[in-house]
């Protein structure tokens, strides 16, 4: 008989000690809290569509996304002409996924910021836009110049050999 109980005992301990290892697991998931929503992370940047122009209308696109978003939000900022220095910490210049350009865009890019709404957020920045320019105004006003320069460096030269050929018949 001493031998049943010993038996009886080993297999009560090793139920015991069972019910204690799974209670101890089922006590830390309990205490963890829910189970965290999977965030969503951009895959393909967001995008900006339009001409870099006063008065031009600009629009964005959210990107690509995994996870499950329920919708976006899009935040614009002005840039230096390198597409840096964004300030994107700071206040937006407009929200929304459409941006009228305006005066103050000139000699800048733009750049924007889409947000991911849903359980686990995620914030993706587009590349840069073409340095803005006035309306009608080229996008390189260097370029503009550099026919009139041409033409009076052309005239210079035209009177110069005139002159030359003028003192070769003397």
């Amino acid at each position: 008989m001493d031998s049943r109980r010993s038996t009886s005992a080993r297999r009560w301990t090793a139920v015991a000690s069972v019910v204690l290892a799974v209670g101890a697991v089922l006590v830390a998931v309990v205490a963890s809290g829910p189970a965290q929503a999977q965030s969503q992370a951009n895959t393909s940047p967001p995008t900006i569509s339009g001409s870099a122009v006063v008065g031009q209308t600009l629009t964005a696109t959210s990107g690509t996304w995994s996870g499950t978003t329920t919708g976006f939000t899009y935040d614009w900022f002005r840039c230096d002409a390198s597409g840096a220095n964004c300030n994107t910490g700071g206040s937006p210049i407009a929200s929304g996924q459409v941006y009228q350009v305006v005066g103050a865009d000139v000699g800048n890019t733009l750049r924007v910021r889409v947000t991911a709404a849903g359980s686990g957020g995620g914030q993706a920045l587009s590349g840069q836009t073409a340095v803005v320019t006035s309306a009608g105004a080229p996008a390189d006003s260097g370029a503009a110049a550099a026919p009139e320069a041409a033409l009076k460096l052309l005239a210079a030269a035209t009177v110069a050999l005139a002159a030359a050929l003028a003192a070769l018949r003397l």
